[in-house]
């Protein structure tokens, strides 16, 4: 019978690493609802790293350790709630020149780190499931290699609208908490990258250039709050992504696959200024996108 291992990781706030910076109120709650879901799937392994526990090394950690033990047929499930951000692409390997960002709580874990460095650790015929609430999460888990040449982002199925919304340059001082975005100033973005320069060299550096990467032998999913260009929004109990994702997974009762599912969570979303979209990397597996949610 097929394993389950799952991550979920949730923080609310990152005034540790960055400058002073408003807080986040859902992210932590989201992160327990999504182990909920997964505990209900009977996945075997369950880690929940909430505030200042999901550190960059300890997520890291979790998930080499994943890698190191799942096989053909097996699943890794990793689900993030907090901040999310972009930054300018330098190996110019993007369609929107942008790397996508999720914040931990000390530092920011680059799209390029998810492919290059941890998803390509994976057996072949593993299925990865990532979900990501945070801003600019569209492409966050990495792109499909078509040859060894080129890497392009699979096809987005976008359901079911453009909502389309200006990039948010820092979050919103409303006191209703679901006009906060979980995105950060360039300000804050900025500042934190200079302070930890040497980190991210370090980080970068031990990453094979794109040209040299190994491919992905496993099947990734993610399931994104909003397009690459766009913001989610924060929220309570739940952002509001999770919240209607917990909506139409009815406590387990939802029937329908990855793409239905991602339909409806849109729908459940229209009048939000985002998109939820699903996209898809590493080696295609049609027969994954089509199991119902979170199915061992």
């Amino acid at each position: 019978m097929p394993t389950g291992i799952s991550l979920h990781v949730g923080v609310n706030s990152v005034r540790d690493t960055f400058p002073v910076f408003e807080d986040l109120v859902g992210c932590e709650n989201d992160a327990k609802a999504m182990f909920d879901i997964a505990e209900s799937r009977n996945f075997s392994q369950r880690k929940l790293l909430l505030g200042r526990d999901a550190k960059y090394r300890n997520v890291e950690m979790e998930i080499r350790a994943a890698s190191d033990v799942l096989k053909a047929g097996d699943i890794f499930l990793f689900t993030f709630a907090g901040h999310g951000s972009a930054e300018a692409d330098a190996n110019h390997e993007e369609p929107d020149n942008q790397d996508e960002t999720i914040l931990l709580s000390d530092f920011m874990l680059f799209d390029d780190v998810l492919e290059r460095g941890l998803w390509a650790g994976f057996d072949p015929g593993v299925r990865i499931l990532m979900v990501s609430d945070s801003c600019h999460s569209g492409s966050v888990s990495g792109f499909l290699a078509t040859d060894a040449s080129r890497m392009v982002r699979l096809a987005e199925q976008v359901y079911p609208g453009d909502f389309k919304a200006a990039v948010t340059t820092g979050i919103s001082v409303a006191v209703d908490d679901s006009m906060r975005v979980r995105t950060i100033s360039e300000e804050a973005k900025r500042e934190h990258l200079a302070t930890y320069s040497t980190f991210y060299e370090k980080v970068f550096k031990a990453l094979p250039p794109p040209d040299a990467a190994l491919p992905i032998r496993a099947s990734v999913l993610l399931l994104a709050a909003c397009r690459d260009d766009e913001d989610t929004r924060d929220g309570l109990p739940h952002g509001v992504f999770t919240q209607a994702l917990l909506d139409v997974w009815k406590g387990g009762n939802f029937s329908g696959n990855y793409d239905d599912f991602i339909r409806d969570i849109g729908t459940a979303l229209q009048g939000q200024p985002q998109t939820p979209i699903i996209t898809a990397s590493g080696q295609p597996n049609p027969t994954f996108r089509g199991q119902r949610p979170f199915s061992i």
